[in-house]
């Protein structure tokens, strides 16, 4: 099961513990060792804080080479091409698409960080958010 965290307001918080790999083997794992071909379900997952944190910080790392591409395509300016793409009415459609994606790649990296400091904050003080926090082994 992936790591779940009851607050005392009553509310859960579920975080991953896998992260896909990068390259010729591309499969699932999890800090302690745990493998998978295909991504795995929560309840799969160890429920480990270190694992947790690992996984976040993978993802922020993922999230953040994205999001700069994104970024360097945005920036790049190559007028010749912006012309013709615009004059022929496509432009607009693929400006939303490309809005649309970095729009999706920021709210992956802002979960992320979240997730991030989150665990950080249970690891080091207990709580989660300023609430009272404990790991729930009921779901």
């Amino acid at each position: 099961m992936a790591l779940s965290f009851r607050l005392a307001t009553g509310e859960t918080r579920k975080y991953r513990t896998s992260y896909s790999g990068f390259g010729e083997s591309s499969t699932y794992h999890t800090k302690c060792g745990m493998r998978w071909i295909d991504p795995p379900k929560p309840e799969e997952e160890c429920e480990h804080l270190d694992c947790a944190l690992a996984a976040a910080k993978h993802e922020i790392f993922g999230s953040s080479l994205f999001l700069l591409l994104s970024i360097l395509i945005f920036a790049s300016d190559n007028s010749k091409t912006s012309k013709i793409i615009f004059e022929g009415g496509l432009g607009v459609l693929i400006a939303a698409f490309g809005i649309l994606i970095l729009a999706f790649v920021v709210w992956v990296f802002y979960r992320s960080c979240r997730d991030k400091r989150e665990l950080i904050e249970f690891r080091d003080k207990g709580i989660i958010g300023g609430v009272k926090a404990c790991q729930d082994q009921s779901l």
